[in-house]
């Protein structure tokens, strides 16, 4: 197993859309909160350079990835139950 690139960014898979646009969306837009906007174009050339499987092992080593929904992904509070973050507004 490899060490996650980025091991502060925080992903959530379970429960989410299982498309690969949005899955990449959802990891690019957790790069850009945390700061590492830079890498967006490295990450989305090695994830769409395979098959789904590929773009689903390049995500888990890229960032972590939440099994579940009950943290936000920006600021890892308790999310309410309508899925929004009391602490940093963020929607689930």
């Amino acid at each position: 197993m490899s060490e996650i690139k980025f091991p502060d960014v925080h992903v959530a898979m379970v429960g989410q859309d299982g498309n690969a646009f949005a899955i990449i969306g959802r990891v690019i837009r957790a790069l850009r909160q945390a700061g590492h906007g830079d890498q967006v174009d490295t990450f989305t050339d090695e994830a769409t350079s395979g098959d789904y499987s590929h773009l689903l092992a390049t995500v888990m080593d890229w960032v972590s990835v939440d099994d579940g929904d009950t943290q936000c992904p920006t600021c890892r509070s308790d999310l309410d139950d309508s899925g929004i973050c009391p602490v940093c507004g963020d929607r689930q």
